[in-house]
């Protein structure tokens, strides 16, 4: 039997693992076997507290460092706050977002153009054209669009918000 445990300490090392975790799981294994073949000699009582260790799951898990660190973090966790489940921040008005996919449509030759853009719609769609004192308000937009008063030449176009999306750094706007 030791020649054996001499292999796996031996195959164990050469995969990389500290000599404490293969000493820990050879350990482990052997208290397991010897208390398995202790118990079964004795009768099982069934009380609560046989009841409640039921309820955990022992396993031995191959020690690979980075990944098995991250799981050791995560079984230590402590559990969710109230605060999880309930926000309690204010959304942040359409206008005011970044990373939206929005659709402009010039009212002069229904032409479509659809953009995405990484700033504030508020900010691109001043870019585009728009008013800097109205937001999103298209009622506002056609008044100084028809002010031939105003500076704005460009023509009226409405605009749509589409969709949220993921900020892709290999796109440029």
């Amino acid at each position: 039997m030791m020649e054996e445990f001499d292999n796996i300490r031996k195959i164990a090392t050469d995969n990389g693992y500290p000599i404490g975790f293969i000493e820990a799981q050879i350990r482990r294994t052997l208290d397991r076997y010897y208390n398995q073949e202790q118990n079964s000699d004795k009768p099982r009582s069934t009380n609560k507290t046989d009841e409640k260790q039921k309820d955990h799951i022992c396993t031995d898990i191959p020690y690979y460092e980075k990944s098995t660190e991250k799981l050791v973090q995560l079984t230590q966790c402590p559990p969710p706050t109230i605060s999880t489940f309930f926000t309690t921040k204010d959304k942040i008005p359409t206008s005011l977002r970044s990373g939206i996919v929005y659709e402009i449509t010039c009212q002069d030759c229904s032409s479509e153009y659809i953009g995405i853009t990484i700033r504030q719609v508020q900010q691109r769609l001043i870019e585009h054209g728009q008013p800097p004192d109205t937001t999103n308000n298209n009622e506002a937009i056609t008044q100084t669009h028809n002010n031939p008063q105003q500076q704005n030449t460009r023509p009226m176009r409405t605009i749509k918000p589409i969709n949220r999306y993921s900020i892709d750094p290999n796109v440029m706007n």
